[in-house]
């Protein structure tokens, strides 16, 4: 299934596959299960699991999968340094989820 990211949510039936055409700055969310994300010229997958958030570093297709029922939020939404998702990420410890979460100057 292929889809353009517009704002909305996806819910991924479980071992299928979705393409998503991905924009630079959209966020992506994870609201249940667990989600892979492969992203066009990125070496490594990124898992997501409830509650975390990522914005795509740049234009491109994401293939996302998923082992279980999953739910994925999406939207144009851009976090800034000092966006309430990047501050928890840093305040639990986690500084390379928060530098994961903002990656904004990456865009062109």
């Amino acid at each position: 299934m292929q889809t353009k990211l517009t704002q909305g949510t996806l819910e991924l039936a479980a071992g299928k596959a979705y393409s998503l055409h991905g924009r630079c700055g959209y966020l992506l969310s994870c609201s249940k299960g667990r989600v892979w994300l492969t992203l066009t010229g990125h070496a490594q997958d990124v898992v997501m699991q409830p509650g975390q958030t990522l914005v795509l570093p740049d234009d491109g297709l994401v293939v996302v999968e998923s082992d279980t029922d999953a739910v994925l939020i999406f939207g144009r939404q851009a976090l800034r340094e000092d966006a309430p998702a990047v501050r928890r990420a840093r305040a639990a410890g986690h500084p390379a989820r928060a530098a994961r979460v903002h990656m904004l100057e990456s865009c062109g």
